[in-house]
């Protein structure tokens, strides 16, 4: 069985998102983004506590952050129309596990479509 760090390298690979033991948190951000319904953001975090992230949207971040400083990731959404804040999850990397985080980003579409619905329906 392989570890929790290969794990998350696979996983960022298969979004162009990990290169030469390096992260590119925008790439990751961008395929997120462009590939779930809801328009998933996602965070990474360097800090042990995860107090700190890194948007991966934001231009005055690093373009690349070394996978082996990275100590979570975070992936959730904001839904149009309403007030709604989705987190599909906070996973630090020894807990990482691209079958969780990938039912975690479905349940998060479905809720986040949900919450739509209910902003966006006609009450009339």
């Amino acid at each position: 069985m392989e570890n929790s760090k290969t794990s998350l390298k696979k996983f960022l690979s298969n979004y162009d998102a990990y290169e030469n033991g390096h992260v590119f948190p925008f790439a990751f951000t961008r395929w997120m983004y462009k590939l779930t319904d809801c328009g998933a953001w996602a965070q990474f975090s360097v800090d042990p506590e995860l107090n700190d992230w890194i948007d991966g949207e934001s231009p005055e971040n690093p373009e690349s952050i070394e996978l082996s400083k990275i100590t979570g990731i975070r992936i959730g959404t904001i839904v149009e129309g309403s007030d709604a804040e989705i987190l599909a999850g906070c996973w630090t990397v020894q807990n990482f596990d691209p079958h969780e985080v990938n039912s975690a980003i479905s349940e998060m579409e479905s809720l986040a479509d949900y919450h739509w619905q209910i902003a966006n329906s006609d009450l009339d």
